[in-house]
């Protein structure tokens, strides 16, 4: 009788079976989306004669099968190149599922990426990005239900 039930289960299509994907603590979700992001960044080529330098803030929603949508530059980073750069990055995330618990579809994420030239200039971007999210923080009970991250841009070549 075992062995019937037992092919019995093994010959349920795997379509038609539910699998239960366990939430991620939003620490964990964060790291596994920066990871994913820093590796996508690194792909950037970008040559020491053109190399910009900003911040940008790019926001999206996660989508239910773990990729990016509505991708927006949601703070400008003075520099067309990194702003492209950084929604082309954002737009190749394959790490958004599962979800953080507490997280539902449509999750607003909002990744903040840094290019900078030179370890001074890193560290006075990441200075002022700290004071803008902070600021971001503090205009709106709705901002701190966002997930933000961020992560360093490519080194120059």
């Amino acid at each position: 009788m075992s062995v019937a039930v037992t092919a019995s289960l093994l010959a349920t299509p795997l379509a038609s079976q539910e699998i239960v994907v366990s939430p991620t603590s939003p620490s964990e979700f964060v790291d596994n989306v920066q990871k994913d992001l820093d590796r996508h960044l690194r792909q950037i080529r970008v040559s020491p004669q053109s190399a910009p330098s900003g911040a940008a803030s790019v926001r999206f929603t996660a989508g239910v099968d773990g990729r990016p949508e509505n991708v927006t530059i949601y703070r400008k980073s003075g520099s067309s190149q990194v702003d492209r750069a950084s929604r082309r990055a954002v737009s190749r995330l394959t790490s958004l599922s599962p979800l953080p618990r507490g997280s539902a579809n449509g999750q607003l994420i909002q990744a903040n990426i840094i290019f900078a030239n030179n370890e001074k200039q890193a560290e006075r971007l990441s200075r002022q990005l700290a004071r803008e999210e902070s600021r971001r923080l503090a205009s709106s009970p709705a901002e701190r239900s966002v997930l933000a991250l961020t992560v360093g841009g490519p080194p120059v070549s």
